[in-house]
């Protein structure tokens, strides 16, 4: 009899059918003779591989891309958050709105990459995941927090996944929305109506516990840094 709080893992012909994707377009660029380009983005074809393996429903996926105008409002090594709800797909919130996307395109759009899961002796853990996925479900369509206005119509990355498990009676131990703390910021508060949103990289200060980090991040048990060993020269 299978343990309440066991991981939900995905089926084994989904994880089949994705490795088989990914080395049938290896194996037909070879055949066809044409070159394979460097990536455009820094994740390895293992970093992909791996993630496909670790992800299961409920994950937080932490992304950054270094060539998004997004970075340059959110520095560091991840600047997009979401959530996998299972069979190749992530619910999340970007210019757009709320919308779904495939792991794989998500991934092939990325340069970093880190996967965190609710700790293993979770009590409800099925449960939990089960009420933070139909939550993100229910926000599909609803449109993307472009100034970081606290309005629960509209979603920032982060706030749509923060607030998936909150709804469900999790606790974080985040603020989707963060108090504004000196005097400038609370002087912005009052003359252009922002907040300070939740980033990326502060899942890390959460509930969640790292299962997967990209060839290109190590983790020193404060912070996500970037190897720099990994960098290329024009970045």
């Amino acid at each position: 009899m299978k343990k309440k709080n066991q991981e939900t893992e995905e089926p084994l012909h989904t994880k089949i059918k994705v490795l088989l994707s990914l080395l049938w377009e290896r194996a037909e660029a070879f055949f066809i003779k044409i070159k394979l380009h460097r990536r455009k983005n820094l994740l390895s074809t293992f970093d992909i591989f791996k993630a496909y393996l670790k992800l299961r429903k409920g994950d937080v996926v932490l992304t950054g891309n270094f060539k998004s105008p997004k970075n340059m409002i959110i520095p560091g090594a991840l600047s997009h958050a979401s959530l996998y709800i299972g069979r190749g797909k992530i619910i999340q919130a970007i210019g757009t709105g709320v919308e779904y996307n495939s792991v794989r395109h998500l991934l092939k759009e990325s340069d970093t990459l880190v996967i965190l899961r609710l700790p293993r002796r979770t009590k409800h853990k099925r449960q939990i995941i089960k009420l933070a996925i139909t939550y993100a479900k229910q926000q599909l369509g609803k449109p993307y927090e472009n100034f970081f206005r606290e309005d629960k119509k509209q979603f920032f990355c982060t706030g749509l996944v923060n607030e998936s498990f909150k709804n469900a009676g999790y606790k974080t131990k985040l603020q989707s929305i963060k108090p504004f703390r000196t005097s400038f910021d609370k002087i912005s508060k009052h003359i252009l109506d922002v907040t300070h949103w939740l980033t990326p990289i502060e899942f890390l200060n959460g509930n969640f516990r790292i299962v997967f980090l990209s060839h290109n991040l190590m983790y020193n048990g404060k912070e996500i840094l970037i190897r720099a060993d990994t960098l290329p020269k024009n970045l």
